[in-house]
């Protein structure tokens, strides 16, 4: 039914990048199972959550942008928003998996337990909370374009809560 209200938006790219989106999420997902109790380098990681987690963030701010009738200039700044938050969001939530709590809505070591590499196991829990920073200092960057206001602030706000998330 989501797909059938997009029709709306037909020629704006919105149906496009969905499309384009699901296919790469799948993609991600599939390698990702043949890659279970392998060893992964810390570049394979990286492509991996690309296609899982930062080009679907990525896609959700451009569609935002695109809907809102945003200028050109917005739209790309938005996106390059969307994937890093992507980026630093799936870092953080593979952090969590190791230091969160049972607040979490997930058992603590589940991606282990399922044979998962991710960046805190390649590169140590303090390396890859960096890695969280350089990614949400890269996403609020990526707003230097945007004039200042009530919508820029909270996107700012989003990245920063992000790099100390608990839960």
């Amino acid at each position: 039914r989501a797909m059938e209200l997009l029709k709306i938006y037909k020629g704006s790219g919105i149906n496009e990048r969905l499309a384009k989106v699901s296919e790469q999420m799948c993609i991600g997902e599939l390698e990702q199972l043949d890659k279970l109790n392998t060893e992964f380098s810390e570049e394979a990681y990286f492509r991996m959550i690309e296609k899982k987690t930062a080009l679907f963030i990525e896609a959700a701010a451009f569609t935002g942008a695109v809907a809102g009738g945003c200028s050109p200039e917005v739209v790309k700044a938005m996106e390059i928003y969307g994937y890093n938050i992507g980026v630093a969001f799936q870092i953080k939530d593979d952090i969590l998996d190791f230091t969160g709590s049972e607040k979490f809505g997930k058992s603590i070591g589940q991606d282990e337990r399922k044979g998962l590499a991710t960046l805190p196991k390649i590169i140590g829990l303090e390396a890859a909370q960096k890695q969280v920073e350089a990614y949400s200092e890269k996403a609020i960057n990526a707003l230097d374009t945007i004039k200042n206001g009530t919508s820029k602030k909270a996107f700012i706000e989003m990245a920063k809560q992000l790099e100390n998330r608990e839960i």
